[in-house]
């Protein structure tokens, strides 16, 4: 897939595998939202990006919160004029058991919570 000169958004754009994504989208040419529930890794994401980060915009949205994330669209055009993929790349660890296995607490960390 030819990714220069269009605009994704990633989300978990602050660490791990959406931090990869995010720089290497930038270094092939495509323009990146990148989306996090942390503020400090987001940062350390564009700072990363070093000269590229006028083609970044970032964006801290916790996925609990409807009304942040009924907005999140509106935020992203203002930042980026138009958007031609999502890499849906967020998640958490935990450790591998069967549902039945996990206490409510994990249960609700895992589909619910902030972190």
């Amino acid at each position: 897939m030819k990714v220069q000169g269009k605009t994704f958004v990633v989300s978990g754009g602050g660490s791990g595998m959406g931090r990869e994504l995010t720089l290497l989208l930038l270094k092939r040419g495509a323009r990146v939202a990148a989306v996090d529930i942390n503020e400090t890794t987001l940062k350390e994401t564009a700072s990363l990006a070093g000269g590229l980060q006028s083609m970044l915009s970032t964006h801290i949205l916790n996925i609990t919160d409807r009304e942040a994330v009924l907005k999140f669209p509106e935020e992203v055009i203002a930042a980026q004029g138009a958007v031609d993929g999502l890499i849906n790349n967020a998640g958490i660890i935990q450790h591998f058991a069967k549902i039945n296995d996990l206490d409510f607490k994990e249960m609700e960390k895992v589909l619910l919570e902030e972190y």
